[in-house]
């Protein structure tokens, strides 16, 4: 979270005029802090995924690094599905309407599960690692 976002909700929380919307403002730091966490996991893993993916494109390397392709492989589809599915606009049916959420909503919804967003794109940054590393002593 950028440094003027930290200040304020510092200076918001020391101001009398705003005490009573303390736990809101906590609330909304906390989510905000998430958000920025889940942001930054998706783009450290999506960095070394755009280094890998034109070398795993070439059959040659796929034939003499199938282990290493196959952990490019997996973490490529939990990209994709994160791109495609988490980072876009949801949209959820409760009680048969549908109600369309955005990132900040996903990031609410995230932060209580156990297997987080963070957790999969952690992950699936060491697989890539790994693969970049055997890759560059190939």
């Amino acid at each position: 979270m950028p440094i003027f976002s930290l200040f304020s909700f510092f200076l918001l929380t020391g101001t009398c005029k705003f005490e009573h919307l303390i736990p809101d403002i906590l609330e909304w730091q906390a989510v905000l802090l998430h958000v920025n966490q889940m942001m930054e996991a998706v783009y450290k893993c999506q960095k070394i995924w755009q280094y890998l993916l034109p070398l795993f494109t070439s059959n040659d390397i796929r034939l003499q690094m199938v282990v290493s392709a196959g952990h490019f492989d997996v973490c490529d589809d939990e990209l994709q599905q994160v791109l495609k599915n988490k980072l876009t606009k949801h949209k959820v049916n409760i009680e048969l309407q549908t109600i369309p959420l955005t990132c900040i909503e996903v990031a609410v919804v995230e932060q209580k599960k156990a297997h987080s967003l963070i957790d999969t794109m952690q992950e699936c940054t060491v697989k890539l690692e790994t693969v970049k590393n055997k890759l560059h002593t190939w």
